[in-house]
């Protein structure tokens, strides 16, 4: 019998609530959330979620940090393509 098994990630993208000063790139503009999942894949399928990091970052430079789920709620808005 022959299985292929792995891990597979998935990133989601979310404008944030908050215009937010970066002190890397002197801007203030609205932040984005991102939330990355990863998955336990079989046949190249995802079939079981893993674990999941948001972090929340500058749109310009990308310079951010990370956040828990409850601050991910409080600053997501909208999903963005």
């Amino acid at each position: 019998m022959f299985l292929i098994a792995g891990l597979d990630g998935k990133s989601e993208l979310f404008a944030s609530k908050e215009f937010k000063h970066c002190p890397h790139c002197n801007n203030t503009t609205q932040w984005r959330v991102t939330k990355n999942t990863n998955y336990i894949s079989l046949f190249f399928i995802k079939v079981l979620p893993v674990k999941s990091k948001y972090f929340h970052h500058c749109s310009i430079c990308n310079y951010g940090f990370e956040v828990n789920d409850s601050e991910f709620l409080r600053l997501k808005l909208e999903k963005i393509s």
